[in-house]
């Protein structure tokens, strides 16, 4: 007998973007944020990035590209941290941050003391539309006449 090997998952295509936006509060300094791909598909690209101190303007928006290979229906997980503990928002500042995927809001907020994570999925291959025969189309031509004798 031969033992057979079970399918290995493979990976989707992987050129999704994902965008982190955050108003940084008065303490910007202390703000960080990481991204983690969890338990990745043979083929793919790892996205694992972070970002410590990344931030120097206190009150001021900031539009960081924190990957452009993000992969159909893989599993990453997402940390934004505050090392003094009060979040963005509200006691010292009004920030917040907002994370999309495409033109998906992934996760957004502020007021989430030291850290907050949000697992997501990159959204699904999109699959070309299925042709419709348009109304009044044939299967096949019509069969040619068979010829007649003596003709």
């Amino acid at each position: 007998p031969t033992a057979s090997v079970p399918p290995t998952r493979g990976c989707g295509a992987c050129a999704q973007r994902l965008v982190l936006e955050v108003l940084t509060d008065d303490f910007p300094f202390d703000t960080s944020w990481a991204i983690d791909h969890v338990d990745p598909s043979y083929g793919c690209v790892v996205t694992t990035a972070n970002a410590t101190g990344a931030f120097a303007d206190a009150q001021t928006l900031y539009e960081v590209v924190v990957s452009e290979t993000i992969c159909a229906g893989e599993t990453y997980v997402f940390t934004i941290a505050d090392w003094y503990g009060d979040g963005l928002c509200c006691d010292h500042g009004d920030g917040w941050y907002r994370l999309t995927l495409g033109d998906r809001v992934i996760a957004e907020g502020g007021d989430f003391g030291a850290d907050e994570q949000t697992e997501f999925t990159g959204a699904p291959e999109q699959q070309p539309p299925t042709p419709v025969p348009s109304a009044g189309a044939t299967a096949s031509p019509a069969p040619t006449p068979a010829p007649t004798a003596g003709a």
